[in-house]
């Protein structure tokens, strides 16, 4: 019975960590993912200002032409900010309160029939930003962001980094230069679709040269210590 206790601590004490492992890369195609679509959101906004003005006085929003060009650019900003994972958690709070807003006024009968019908709640355009700038408020951006670049840099200036903490301030830097490459070398203008693909593939190159890296670490200390 005991044994059998242990098999099963052993397993879960496995499957935790494999669930925390997952944890990182999940916050990052969230971030990826709905951070392009906020920026998305925010360019096609400013670029049809007046129409945006519009529906906002259509909307009965207070100080329409304010509130459009901030909304616009909240978008705009935040995007690009959770896309980086730079001040993750300070710009998901206000566009927590915007796509709020948004589906108390542009949505308000999809949000009053969550306990009627979930299915149109769930549905509401707003609801998947919503989620998303939530899920980065809750629990952060993950290890591959810039905020992590940026903890790491203050923690080494209280004392000297060993050399696998300088590797671990690599591998979110090497990530995110990667992804701002590509974003960059797409011009903002081409396919969603087509640039989440190319980051996809880049993060596969990425976590194999990861993989290899630790590989052949592991290989040299055993080597060293066979030697000793």
């Amino acid at each position: 019975m005991k044994t059998l206790l242990r098999l099963v601590g052993l397993l879960y004490s496995f499957f935790l960590k494999a669930v925390i492992v997952l944890q990182s890369p999940f916050l990052l195609a969230v971030r990826l993912v709905w951070g392009w679509q906020f920026l998305d959101s925010g360019l096609g906004k400013i670029s049809n200002i007046d129409k945006t003005i519009a529906f906002f006085t259509d909307l009965h929003i207070p100080a329409p032409s304010f509130n459009a060009h901030l909304n616009a650019g909240l978008e705009t900003v935040g995007g690009i900010l959770l896309m980086l994972g730079l001040g993750s958690r300070v710009i998901s709070f206000p566009l927590v309160i915007s796509m709020t807003v948004a589906f108390l006024t542009a949505e308000r009968e999809k949000f009053m029939a969550f306990f009627s019908d979930s299915g149109t709640f769930f549905g509401a355009d707003a609801f998947p930003f919503l989620l998303a700038a939530l899920l980065v408020l809750l629990f952060g951006p993950g290890f591959f962001s810039v905020d992590t670049l940026i903890a790491a840099y203050r923690a080494s200036k209280k004392q000297d980094p060993s050399p696998p903490e300088r590797v671990k301030m690599l591998v979110p830097l090497w990530v995110v230069f990667m992804l701002v490459y590509i974003t960059v070398y797409a011009g903002f203008g081409g396919d969603p679709i087509q640039l989440i693909h190319r980051w996809w593939n880049i993060l596969i190159a990425i976590a194999l040269f990861v993989v290899a890296y630790a590989a052949l670490q592991l290989l040299f200390k055993k080597s060293i210590l066979k030697e000793q």
